[in-house]
């Protein structure tokens, strides 16, 4: 069995999770390759992965070499192992992970829980960093962040934490209080902490557990009105933000990396599905909770007004999201009169006719709406119905991102 899927044959979640202590058991296992590096991690709900690109791209800019740990993949499984913000090669990838496999197998035996997905990825990620000897790791959280399996990494050099907002709150608990706690337990002692202090209530949670550990802290809104006017490269307000962090973060790994540099490297970041602009007047976006639709809705708006043109949606959810109240927004503050709705290709789907009685209920104009059996189906649709004075965006969920990626590979 290829290797690649061994590890797509594994669970996502196990009867018995792994703790902490047993993932550092088994990166000491492992040689403790993660102790060599200087680790930065990103912790939030929104933002991460842009923080993620940007980071590397200014980092790989000012001479280092640089291992990005990211999720989930779009298309293929190697996007989540980046080398110098390239996907691991199929060659490099299969030898590292073969590493682990071995490795797992043997701790089993002495009494150890087989690693999860994630987990198996996330060890995969460092053999592969220590082999190409990176300068910098820099490693995203993929749920939460102080119980996430990134969490046992003990000394990293920085900490930062994006914005929060409602997501996972099965797994993260029903408030922004509840789910920033989760995100703040990445704080470390004596690791200096940047982050989006835009949000009270999560920034109170946040200010508290660092002063516990008096830690160094440094706050978006320090730098966001110097900064701002300077980013309006960017098409969306949210990457604006994200950009700070990461400039923020970059001022302190780098201090000799100027002004200048930062912005010109930040110009030239390209982060997939994330307002991305894969054909002219064609937007695929990954927003797939509360507050990622509410700052797609403001890029959406800036991005008409602009274009004098109008907005078309191809929108589909998984259903463990808020969907009724992400299509409420949707339709308050854009009033599409045209909407696409794909079936994903994965068993967590939404049901189509669900959200088309939500955007049929909230709609306040009139709204053609149709169903479609794929991604690929609706797609062709909407490319094809598109006027010269409408702009199409994809959004609802990264698995409709990746699904619209991976045809337009094709």
């Amino acid at each position: 069995m290829p290797i690649q899927q061994f590890i797509e044959d594994l669970p996502l979640w196990a009867a018995k999770k792994n703790s902490i202590a047993d993932i550092q058991t088994f990166l000491s296992a492992m040689g403790s390759l993660e102790k060599k590096m200087k680790i930065i991690h990103v912790a939030g709900t929104n933002g991460k992965g842009s923080v993620c690109a940007n980071l590397t791209q200014m980092l790989v800019d000012a001479g280092y070499r640089v291992g990005t740990f990211i999720s989930p993949h779009l298309v293929r499984i190697n996007e989540r192992i980046l080398i110098n913000q390239v996907p691991i090669d199929d060659v490099k990838f299969s030898l590292a992970a073969l590493k682990i496999k071995d490795l797992a197998s043997t701790l089993c035996a002495q009494g150890l829980f087989h690693p999860t997905y994630f987990e198996f990825l996330f060890y995969t990620a460092i053999e592969a960093f220590a082999d190409a000897k990176v300068d910098y790791c820099i490693l995203e959280t993929g749920l939460g962040g102080r119980l996430d399996v990134t969490n046992a990494i003990s000394s990293p050099k920085l900490t930062i934490i994006t914005s929060i907002s409602f997501d996972h709150m099965q797994y993260l608990g029903e408030t922004i209080e509840e789910i920033a706690k989760e995100k703040a337990g990445i704080i470390k002692p004596l690791v200096p902490l940047v982050f989006d202090d835009q949000f009270p209530a999560a920034s109170k949670v946040i200010e508290e557990t660092a002063r516990s550990y008096g830690i160094q802290t440094f706050a978006l809104t320090e730098k966001k009105e110097v900064y701002f006017p300077l980013l309006s490269f960017f098409n969306a307000d949210y990457k604006k933000d994200n950009a700070i962090l990461s400039m923020m973060a970059m001022q302190l790994l780098c201090p000799s990396f100027s002004l200048e540099s930062q912005l010109a490297s930040l110009k030239k970041v390209q982060w997939k599905g994330r307002m991305q602009e894969i054909m002219a007047d064609i937007f695929v976006d990954g927003a797939h909770n509360i507050g990622g639709v509410q700052a797609f809705i403001q890029a959406t708006r800036t991005l008409c007004s602009s274009r004098q043109k109008k907005p078309i949606l191809l929108f589909s959810t998984v259903a463990d999201k808020n969907s009724q109240e992400m299509i409420e927004n949707i339709c308050d503050s854009l009033a599409p009169q045209k909407v696409w709705i794909p079936h994903l290709h994965t068993h967590r789907a939404s049901d189509t006719l669900t959200l088309a009685d939500w955007f049929q209920k909230y709609t306040k104009t009139s709204c053609e709406i149709v169903t479609c059996s794929s991604v690929v189906n609706a797609f062709q649709k909407a490319l094809s119905s598109r006027q010269e004075d409408e702009i199409l965006f994809c959004a609802g969920s990264l698995y409709l991102v990746g699904e619209i990626l991976g045809e337009c590979n094709d």
